[in-house]
């Protein structure tokens, strides 16, 4: 019985000397992101236009003006999908634009500074939250007590104190938190949030061009046919 008090004794002194907790890891304080500039992604623009038609009634006769519109940039094009067709496809002015709005190249353009947008707003969010870390870890250990400076000897007839203790193992589970409060991540993540809204609106723009654009195009004819429907 007194040489186990002895020995867990000992073992507790050295694994009290020879434990070292490891230092939680530093943060780095976040710094300014620069974000572009908010509005419209400059790619293209879908501009409506009036142009003078000429009379032949003389100087005396009605001038009239023909509308047009000027497409140009991203909105010009668009991505392929599906099979090619030979033959002509009717499209009615809704289903035109909702081509446009899927496949246009600037409809999706701006969905992709979009996301650009969000992505950038979930990395400034990131910065504020905090870093918690954590592991396990099994040690197996034989200690030397003559090593370590341990030579006990005990007046006892037939008592030997080990010089050596173990095998053993113990267990060691920790976790740390770390949080800093920095001013520039919280304005970070403000101005990422208006650099979103500024990304909806995009969308929204892009898309009412697109409409524009498809209602033009479709022709007279085809919006006749649309009311009737």
């Amino acid at each position: 019985m007194i040489r186990n008090l002895l020995v867990a004794g000992v073992v507790s002194c050295v694994l009290a000397q020879a434990q070292i907790g490891g230092a939680p890891s530093s943060q780095q304080a976040p710094r300014a992101q620069q974000l572009p500039l908010s509005g419209r992604s400059q790619n293209g623009s879908v501009t409506p236009a009036q142009t003078p038609a000429g009379s032949a009634g003389g100087s005396n006769s009605v001038n009239t003006i023909d509308p047009s519109i000027e497409v140009q940039g991203a909105y010009q094009g668009s991505t392929p999908t599906g099979p090619v067709s030979a033959q002509p496809v009717a499209l009615t002015v809704e289903d035109a634009i909702q081509r446009g709005i899927r496949y246009n190249l600037g409809s999706i353009g701006t969905g992709d500074y979009a996301r650009q947008a969000r992505a950038q707003r979930l990395a400034a969010a990131a910065q504020l939250l905090p870093d918690i870390t954590g592991g396990v870890r099994e040690t197996l250990q034989q200690i030397n007590l003559a090593a370590q400076g341990f030579r006990i000897s005990v007046p006892i007839a037939g008592f030997h104190f080990p010089t050596v203790v173990g095998p053993f193992n113990y267990f060691d589970a920790r976790a740390n938190f770390n949080e800093t409060l920095s001013l520039t991540g919280l304005r970070n993540w403000r101005s990422s949030q208006e650099n979103v809204r500024s990304a909806e609106l995009s969308i929204k723009d892009s898309r009412e061009l697109i409409a524009l654009a498809a209602r033009h195009t479709s022709g007279p004819d085809q919006r006749t046919h649309d009311r009737s429907e």
